[in-house]
């Protein structure tokens, strides 16, 4: 199952799928049925990670993001709030250098 899953679906909207209690999104990968969708969302919702569901087109923004600050010396901690502020307090649209500033503003 679950290599089915992840050759169909990101990560990230695996991860949206299980938060949001999403059955259609899982559904939709073959050989992945009701009983099993339900099954997994039931076990995996309280283990997924109480962070910010980023949208498909911000992902690789905020993971470049992330990873950036941390080079800078911050925690992961410290750089995983930083871009969720930036994130909630800049327009969409923002570049990687633009996002990194307003992280910045925020630690």
């Amino acid at each position: 199952s679950a290599l089915r899953i992840v050759s169909r679906i990101s990560p990230s909207e695996f991860k949206r799928a299980i938060k949001k209690g999403d059955l259609a999104t899982l559904t939709h990968v073959p050989g992945i049925g009701g009983k099993t969708t339900q099954r997994l969302i039931l076990e995996l919702k309280e283990r997924v990670e109480e962070e910010e569901i980023v949208e498909p087109g911000k992902e690789t923004i905020t993971r470049d993001t992330l990873s950036a600050l941390i080079s800078l010396g911050y925690t992961r901690k410290e750089a995983e709030k930083a871009v969720k502020e930036a994130l909630r307090s800049t327009e969409e649209g923002v570049d990687l250098a633009g996002l990194i500033r307003e992280a910045l503003r925020h630690i």
